[in-house]
């Protein structure tokens, strides 16, 4: 008998009003594992108004990964309920656990 492997259920709301539910295997799941969250990363996405289910399928899903040689990884993924524009959440992959620093809408992305 196989074994199931955990997922997480994520409902998301699409820009044209319809809502979908995401089914994200536990493997997957950065913001739902052992990430923190820095305080700097905690007001920027209140003041910039970002949404928590936005983080997430950033974190879980991004359209582009960079690693960066400062010991950070930056995941990005468009935003279609945000006019398209892209969220960028970089995130410290040398601290244990991971540390989310800071996260924001790039105007520079090219993509």
């Amino acid at each position: 008998m196989q074994q199931k492997r955990p997922v997480y259920y994520r409902p998301f709301l699409l820009g044209n009003g319809a809502l979908i539910l995401l089914v994200i295997p536990s493997s997957l799941c950065y913001a739902l594992n052992s990430m923190k969250y820095t305080q700097h990363f905690k007001d920027m996405v209140k003041e910039r108004s970002i949404q928590s289910t936005w983080i997430e399928l950033t974190l879980n899903d991004p359209e582009k990964v960079n690693d960066e040689s400062d010991g950070t990884r930056h995941f990005f993924r468009r935003i279609p309920e945000h006019g398209n524009r892209w969220l960028r959440i970089i995130v410290n992959v040398q601290s244990n656990p991971q540390k989310a620093v800071t996260a924001f809408f790039d105007r520079g992305v090219k993509g």
